[in-house]
Parts: structure tokens; C-alpha cells; sequence
């Protein structure tokens, strides 16, 4: 588990505590200077247990995309294009454990602190930003850092000795680096070893003070790492018993032995997860003994690696010691994140484009507190570890590169969110193979048919008897077990039974074997027996997960209901059974919002004739109506009504732009559930007479977040002293691009703001699949290869993935694996903590030096 997640999950304010270790504490020494003005010794920005082998691999793997353009090679040598560096690493999670340490060891970079011009010349200030995923988004921060580096000698070794202070109001932390060797990399990104250093830090905000050391060294040519951690958490709650208080001990200790084609390793990692479920502030907690402490339980992992596998061996939620066996020989590629730069300079589109940037503000306990002002599709947002900000909370904008201050902007919220829906024609075998969730609520009739011993769906037909409308059943044998609610309540069935002779309801469950009496609490009572033509009302809703199949054989429709066995809200993660529910009963002319993290699709079945072409599937982008642009894009227009409703007594809504609210015409109250699907309409000059209305064919999504829930959806904007709205620039939205995946055209419209959307998030998909990748999930992977041109009308821009995951497929125990002894050998209970560093009082009265490596001017 990501120890940064479960942290937050403790309730720990972010950035405090380990959060403030793992977004860069680096750095240490002593606050001397001393003359020496030479360069420092490099630190290497990517930590993974397996090398990622001598061959560079290949993003043309099954999925990918093939090359498109090469004419990114004329761009200039010295362009953002060409400098740009690729973190190219095997992504392992089980192993995520090391990937503590990168996060540290990129933030150093950003101070400069092997620069000549650093290098023994007394402390300075930096702000430096860290990445971290939130609400479903990554965002960035900023902290305050003081750096003191320099040369020094130590057995007669030449030492770059840094001195970090990390300052925070509350969890202040002072870090020690010595670095003693700098990291080899090769051609392709990859390390071929981490160089050797140490770095030792001492969260002093906590009680008793946390602690973390980590140090490489090279020996043999090859890569030893090791990785120690200890840390408390205090949470005093009031229980049936009274005040308690409880402190929850958690400590990590890692080995790992890296060479290029071949390593091994071990770790332990306290178990967060134990209490994930539950409130530590609760004696019904397993993580409250009574006692008032309690450690955490920790189990190891072990791993190694030859040139063709990585073996791993670790206990199950069952305590069961099971090892698994993934294939080095046949990587398969993500790209995790692209940079996008300009088609003539090769310059970073980020440098003139404002997509984010990371502020300050003091909470109500008078603490400094990091937030992020950002946009997903046009939504701004404020991420703040405090959630919603009130109105009118001032914050600093932290991004000032260039300025010795940041602006203040005070903060405005509202509820609802007004978006225009940008539709674009896509595939359906863009989603095919893949689980959706989607969002139900039907209700039909079952009909017994006794002499064909099989229960009838029976739905209203208004084309039925030539136009007169009635009822139209069908077999319905097949989709009985969608009728199962799933153990973790996404869906709800309600079946219920009416006897005519009795004038009496039976509530009735559906398990499989056939239907049965329930009670209120869901119990199981006696079989039901029906009679010919006993009729049954079905209601389900919640949300279902699907997946196309391409299936049509036997009057399928295509589509498959996943058996949902369990749901981790924390992470949002789905577990399926081996096998599906069966066929999903796709309506005619319904339309459902299909989300693959990342890509909206709108699916809507339009005929029923057992092929993929039953399916009309688009891909979705929003233009949101902000106070600035909503008297244009709202133009000439009246009102806006569901298209299929009745013309002369549909609701009608209508947009109150000085408050930002979607408002019901008929009493002027303010809409406080969602509307999807709207259309636009023109009155026509004649509001008394819908008759003569015109649809412009123009829909719209009224978005409302309930501030009773927490608010989560709404929109916050910074406002300037002047009452000026600060507006992030839209995503940039590129042509629509037909890309050839498995040698089958598809159409993808993507954009970009930082982070590349319209491609599917297939590292989403490894995690619902417990990171297992298969023929099928690997088929669906699309990266996009260096070199990609994209248009967005007459301007050209080309691509480049910077961050690149290399996945290896889970394979059968070889003939030869590598061999798990050395790895079991390792000792962890060596890792001994050494003396916490002692570096002394911060400087006082430093000026800013870099903001997110960048000089201050």
C-alpha cells in the first residue's frame, strides 16, 4: 500500500508528517560554507527493484500505436523536445516499496544543490514541488526548503554534504545527505546503477520523532539499496469506555540487490490496510487492543531476477505463502505521462500555457496548508487537505518563478456546473474487453410462461399492434442472473410479487437457482412456485459493470454482466468471479455514459441486428459555462428541456448566469440534482406557444454538487483584488486523429493539460486486475511514440511519452526460475537505524533562490 495514501486515509493533514518526507527531504550537512567551488555529485531520479534489461523494449507492443512522424528529429538540439528526459522503469507495485526514495531524490534536483554556484556557498531558500495523486488527480505542491550544500572529505572520500531543512508550522523535518558516487545511466534512460549515498532524516513534528534512513552503494557492479522507516500515528477518540488514546507503531525495511540482468531483494512493509476499513477512533477497530498501542503487522516480500523472469514470493490475505513468476523477455509498455511541444521551436507547450499551479493559505487553526488550483475538463478546482474552502479564503499563488512573492487571490465557489457536450464519432472496440461501470434503473415485468417453463421480460411498446402501443415480452432465461445484487451493494433488485387472489405483496431474491421469499433484512425464506402467467415487478439500480464481448451469437446482445464480488471504495476498485453473470440486456435506444478513466464514451444501441454496428459510440468532452463566457455560449438561447418529453407540459429549465445556477421555469427554484441530456431550445419570440419551438440540437449536462455531501464536484474559482475571475487555459484540444491499433483504424480526440486524455488508463485496469496482465488487457494498451504529430487547426505539435511504465506479463513457473535462497537470507533485522542527524537551527532571513528548480530572477 502507498504509504502517502494511507497517511492521508489516518487523517493526517497532507503535506505533514512521512507526506513531507516523501515529497523530498532530501538534503543535509552542516550550515558551514567552505571555499571550494566545484560541482556537486549527481543523484540519480528514478528508483526500481528490476532493471529494466538491456533492451530498450518496444511501444509497438500489442495495442500500440506505430510511428507516425519522424520530422521531430529536425526540431533544434538544444529544444525542450530534444533536452527532455524519459523515466523509463519496471513497474512492480508489490516492490513499490523502494519507489519511496524517488520521490526524495527528484525533489533534490530541483535545488541545485550540486551546482557550482551552490556548492559551499552558504544556505539559500527553495521552493520545491512534489506530485502526488489526490481525489482521483495528481496535483503538486510546493515546500519550503533551506539547502546548505558542500564539499567535504570523510576516510579520506570526497563528500557532497548537504543540509536540508524541510520547514512546515507543525511537522518540520531536518535531513542529512551525503553523496559519495554518482549513478551510471544508459542510452535508453535506464540506471544502470544508483551511484552510492546516504540520506538520514528526522521528522521532529511527531512524538516520539520519526524516522527514516536510506543508503546504495555499488559493489560488484552491481546496485545494494537498503531502506529503513519508522513512524507513529496518535489518535485520541471517545469511546463507550471514555477518552481513549491509541498509537499505532508502523516501520519499513527494504534490501535490494540490482544489477543489469539480474537481482534479488527483500521487504517488509507494515500492513496500513489492517485498519484501512475501519476507524482507528473505534475500540470495534482490530487496530485497538485495549492497550492503548499496537503495532502493525508486516510481512515479507522476496524477490529475484535473471535476464528472463522476476520471481516473487509473498503471503496472501490467507496467509498463504504464494510465488508468482512474471516474463522479463516480453515486456509490454505504458506511457504514463507525455509532454507536448511545439511543432516549430519544440518548445514545452507548458511554458505559455497555465494549466495549475500550486498555493498556500492558513487554515482555521492559524497552520500554513498546500493546496493546488486546477482543471479537469474545464472544472476548476481547488485541491486543500481542509476540502471546500469557505468563500473568500484568501491564498497565495506559489508558482512565482522569476518573483520574490506570489499573488493573493481569494477563492468563490459554486455548486453547479453548466457543460456543453462535444461529441465526436468513436469505436466500440475501443472499450471492447475492458469492465465499465454504468449507471441503471430499470423496471419491467416478468411473466411466466409454465408451458415453456421460462420467465418473460414484458416492457411497454408503443410501436406495438401497428402504433397502438402494448406490451412486447421476450425470453428472458438468460439474464436471471443479472437479478443477483452483487455482496458489495453497487447494485439494488427489488422483486415483488402481487396476488390478485389475496390482494397481497411478496417481497422475493433471485439467487441463482430460482426465486425465493425475503424479508426486509434480505433473508431467505421459502421457494416461490409460480403459476402460469404469474407476473413479477423487477426494479434494479445502482450501477452494474459491462463489458463488450462482441458476442451475438444465440440473440446476444454483445455485452456481458460482470459478477461483482467485492468493491474497495477506498481505491475505487472492482474484484470480478472468474466468470460473467451472463448476457447484459443492453435496451434499444438507450444511452449510457461509459467512463474508462480517463475517456468518456456515450453508448446508445440503435438497432438489433445481432452485429457491433447495433451501437452508435462517441467520445465526450465538456466546454464549461463559466461567469465569463456564458452570455456567448448561451446565446439565442430560451430554455433547455429533455427532447423526448411532451412539448406542451415538459419542465423547463433556464440559466441564472449571476449565480451560476440552473433554475426550473415554472417557480424560478434553483435544480439540485443533476440533469444529463438537455437540449437547447429557441422559443421562437413566442414563449406562450411550444409548438413552434426550435431544438438546436446543442446538449448540455447540468452538474450539481451538494454542499450537504461535502461539496465533492463543484467548481472554485480564485478571484483577483479587482473581482477578476482567474481562468486556468482550456485543455488543449487537438484535430480528431485515426490511429492504427492492431492494424484496425480507431478514432481518438485527445487533449491535453498537463496530463493527455482520450487515451484509455490501462494501469487503472492492471490495478482492478490485481496488476495480472492478460492477452486482452495487454491488446488494449495505446501509447502514443515519440515523434506523434497532433494539429489543432493550423498549429502542429508533437509528442513525447516521459514517463514510461514497463509491465511484465504473469507467466507459469519456469523450467529455470531464479533462485529465491540469497533473497530469503537477507536479513532486515540488520537495518538499524544510525543517529538521527543533527543539523542545527534553519538560517533565518534567506531570499528564494529556485521555485520548482527554476531561478528566481
Amino acid at each position: 500500500m502507498n504509504t502517502l495514501r494511507t497517511m492521508t486515509f489516518l487523517g493526517l493533514s497532507l503535506g505533514l508528517t512521512l507526506c513531507t518526507l516523501l515529497s523530498g527531504c532530501g538534503g543535509g550537512g552542516s550550515s558551514t560554507t567552505s571555499s571550494v567551488t566545484t560541482s556537486g555529485i549527481g543523484l540519480p531520479t528514478e528508483i526500481s527493484a528490476v532493471s529494466t534489461g538491456d533492451s530498450a523494449g518496444t511501444l509497438s507492443l500489442a495495442g500500440s500505436i506505430r510511428t507516425l512522424a519522424t520530422s521531430a528529429a529536425d526540431l533544434p538540439a538544444d529544444s525542450d523536445y530534444k533536452t527532455t528526459p524519459v523515466a523509463r522503469y519496471v513497474d512492480e507495485p508489490t516492490l513499490e516499496v523502494f519507489g519511496i526514495i524517488e520521490t526524495i531524490l527528484n525533489a533534490m534536483t530541483q535545488t541545485h544543490y550540486d551546482d557550482p554556484a551552490n556548492v559551499g556557498a552558504g544556505p539559500y531558500k527553495c521552493m520545491v514541488a512534489w506530485y502526488e495523486e489526490r481525489d482521483g488527480k495528481t496535483t503538486k505542491d510546493l515546500e519550503e526548503w533551506i539547502v546548505d550544500s558542500r564539499m567535504t572529505t570523510e576516510n579520506g572520500q570526497q563528500v557532497n554534504l548537504v543540509h536540508v531543512w524541510v520547514v512546515s508550522d507543525s511537522d518540520p523535518v531536518e535531513v542529512e545527505v551525503k553523496i559519495y558516487q554518482a549513478p551510471n545511466q544508459a542510452a535508453d534512460g535506464s540506471y544502470l546503477d544508483y551511484g552510492k549515498w546516504s540520506i538520514n532524516a528526522l521528522l521532529t513534528g511527531q512524538t516520539p520523532p520519526g524516522r527514516f534512513y536510506a543508503d546504495a552503494d555499488v559493489v560488484g557492479g552491481e546496485t545494494v539499496l537498503r531502506l529503513s522507516e519508522n513512524m507513529t500515528y496518535t489518535d485520541t477518540f471517545d469511546g463507550p469506555s471514555g477518552s481513549n488514546t491509541i498509537t499505532l507503531t508502523a516501520s519499513t525495511r527494504a534490501i535490494m540487490h540490482k544489477g543489469s540482468g539480474s537481482g534479488y531483494g527483500k521487504a517488509e512493509i507494515s500492513d496500513w490496510s489492517y485498519c484501512w476499513n475501519y476507524d482507528p477512533g473505534t475500540e470495534d477497530s482490530p487496530c485497538y487492543d485495549g492497550s492503548g498501542s499496537f503495532t502493525l503487522p508486516a510481512s515479507p516480500v522476496t524477490y529475484a531476477y535473471d535476464s528472463s523472469t522476476l520471481a516473487l514470493q509473498m503471503t496472501d490475505t490467507g496467509n498463504n505463502v504464494v510465488t508468482k513468476y512474471k516474463d522479463r523477455s516480453n515486456p509490454v509498455e505504458i506511457a504514463y505521462r507525455y509532454g507536448v511541444f511545439d511543432g516549430t521551436s519544440g518548445a514545452n507547450v507548458e511554458k505559455n500555457r497555465n494549466f495549475g499551479f500550486p498555493v498556500t493559505y492558513t487554515d482555521s487553526n492559524g497552520n500554513r496548508q498546500y493546496g493546488f488550483y486546477g482543471a479537469w475538463q474545464g472544472h476548476h478546482q481547488l485541491w486543500s487537505p481542509n476540502g471546500l474552502l469557505p468563500d473568500g479564503t484568501t491564498v497565495t499563488r506559489e508558482d512565482y518563478s522569476g518573483q520574490t512573492s506570489g499573488k493573493n487571490y481569494t477563492t468563490r465557489t459554486f455548486n453547479g456546473t453548466l457543460t456543453k457536450r462535444l461529441l465526436s464519432s468513436a469505436d466500440i472496440s475501443q472499450i471492447a474487453g475492458i469492465p465499465v461501470e454504468i449507471w441503471i434503473g430499470d423496471s419491467f415485468d416478468l411473466v411466466f410462461d409454465a408451458t415453456n417453463n421460462r420467465w418473460n421480460k414484458c416492457l411497454w411498446d408503443p410501436q406495438a399492434n401497428n402504433g397502438m402501443g402494448g406490451e412486447s415480452c421476450s425470453d428472458f432465461t438468460q439474464g436471471l442472473a443479472s437479478l443477483i445484487p452483487d455482496p458489495a451493494g453497487r447494485k439494488e433488485v427489488s422483486i415483488n410479487y402481487w396476488d390478485m387472489g389475496t390482494n397481497s405483496s411478496t417481497m422475493l431474491m433471485y439467487d441463482g437457482s430460482g426465486f425465493f421469499e425475503t424479508d426486509n433484512m434480505g433473508n431467505k425464506g421459502m421457494a416461490f412456485v409460480p403459476a402460469d402467467q404469474d407476473r413479477l415487478n423487477v426494479w434494479m439500480g445502482g450501477s452494474v459493470y459491462i463489458e463488450y464481448t462482441g458476442d451475438f451469437t444465440g440473440g446476444a446482445s454483445g455485452w456481458e454482466e460482470k459478477d461483482l464480488v467485492s468493491f474497495d471504495q477506498q481505491t475505487w476498485t472492482p474484484t470480478f468471479a472468474q466468470t460473467n453473470l451472463g448476457p447484459f440486456d443492453f435496451p434499444l435506444d438507450r444511452e449510457y455514459y461509459v467512463n474508462n478513466r480517463g475517456v468518456n464514451f456515450v453508448v446508445r444501441r440503435i438497432a438489433a441486428n445481432g452485429t457491433a454496428n447495433d451501437y452508435q459510440v462517441q467520445m465526450e468532452q465538456q466546454l464549461v459555462v463559466t461567469p465569463d463566457n456564458a452570455a456567448t455560449l448561451l446565446s439565442g438561447i430560451s430554455y433547455f428541456a429533455y427532447p423526448w418529453d411532451d412539448p406542451t407540459n415538459r419542465s423547463r429549465y433556464v440559466f441564472d448566469p449571476a449565480n451560476m445556477l440552473l433554475r426550473d421555469s415554472s417557480d424560478s427554484s434553483a435544480v439540485t440534482v443533476g440533469q444529463w441530456g438537455l437540449m437547447a431550445y429557441d422559443d421562437n419570440g413566442t414563449s406562450s406557444d411550444p409548438s413552434d419551438d426550435i431544438a438546436l440540437n446543442m446538449q448540455f449536462n447540468w452538474e450539481y454538487a451538494d454542499p450537504q455531501a461535502g461539496g465533492w464536484g463543484a467548481v472554485t474559482y480564485l478571484v483577483d483584488g479587482s473581482g477578476n475571475y482567474l481562468y486556468l487555459d482550456d485543455p488543449l484540444r487537438f484535430d480528431p486523429v485515426t490511429l492504427s491499433v492492431n492494424g484496425t483504424p480507431i478514432n481518438f480526440s485527445l487533449e491535453f493539460d498537463g496530463w493527455m486524455h482520450g487515451l484509455p488508463d490501462m494501469r487503472w485496469e492492471l490495478e482492478k486486475n490485481h496488476f495480472e496482465l492478460t492477452q486482452e488487457l495487454a491488446s488494449k494498451i495505446v501509447n502514443l511514440p515519440a515523434g506523434t504529430e497532433l494539429t489543432s487547426g493550423s498549429a502542429n505539435y508533437f509528442v513525447k511519452p516521459i514517463e514510461i511504465g514497463v509491465i511484465l506479463p504473469t507467466i507459469s513457473a519456469p523450467a529455470n526460475a531464479p533462485d529465491l535462497a540469497p533473497a530469503a537470507a537477507l536479513d532486515l533485522s540488520s537495518l538499524v537505524l544510525p543517529a538521527a542527524p543533527s543539523i542545527g537551527t534553519p538560517p533565518s532571513g534567506l531570499s528564494v533562490k529556485y521555485v520548482e528548480g527554476e531561478a528566481v530572477q
